[in-house]
């Protein structure tokens, strides 16, 4: 059992950095310790966290679709978002421009 955790624990660290496709986000120290306890800990009962995650349907989905979907999603948010910034650069630019251009001041 000990073995096992110590495969977890360093399994955690070495995977601290989740790969959201343009960009990555770092665990924390607080967010390794909510795995590590997720994965080894047992409730009051004896039985462990993931194992009821498991046993629980919807979390089992979750889990299941994050694994196969989670990367393609992050990095189509990611897109969505970098067009909208990008749009709106655009149009400020535009309007600033044009107002400019006909003699508006803006600024004040």
């Amino acid at each position: 059992m000990q073995e096992f955790s110590n495969s977890i624990l360093s399994t955690i660290e070495q995977n601290s950095t989740i790969d959201l496709g343009d960009s990555s986000l770092e665990m924390s120290d607080e967010d390794k310790n909510i795995l590590a306890n997720f994965l080894l800990g047992k409730d009051q009962a004896g039985v462990r966290y993931i194992a009821r995650a498991l046993n629980d349907p919807n979390s089992l989905v979750q889990m299941a679709w994050y694994l196969t979907s989670g990367k393609k999603a992050f990095s189509t948010i990611q897109d969505y978002y970098k067009k909208q910034i990008t749009e709106v650069a655009k149009r400020n630019y535009t309007k600033g421009y044009e107002d400019a251009r006909n003699g508006r001041n803006t600024s004040a």
